[in-house]
């Protein structure tokens, strides 16, 4: 039987043999565009954010340990910066 760590690390690899990106998100309440910024990295660049409610400690970092390198060698910081500005602007103009 895998300990949650392990699980973590299989499905990280599952997911990216699969062709599938997958930030993960604390679970709760999200600044406004948040919704955006999600929509905009899933739709436009193959990024999907989960909240991995129900899970352990240690199956998040197993699955961090193999995802975020990845996501990090594809995508620099600046690149999920301008997508969050991006993101608030579109949520502000709708707002208006």
């Amino acid at each position: 039987m895998f300990d949650d760590r392990a699980r973590g690390i299989a499905d990280a690899k599952r997911s990216l043999r699969n062709g599938e990106l997958v930030q993960t998100v604390p679970m709760g309440r999200y600044a406004d565009g948040h919704g955006e910024y999600m929509r905009i990295l899933r739709d436009e660049h193959g990024i999907k954010q989960e909240g991995f409610l129900g899970e352990s400690k240690e199956y998040v970092e197993g699955f961090d340990a193999i995802m975020k390198p990845e996501i990090d060698r594809r995508f620099d910081r600046e690149f999920f910066d301008r997508i969050w500005v991006q993101a608030h602007e579109h949520h502000e103009n709708k707002s208006k």
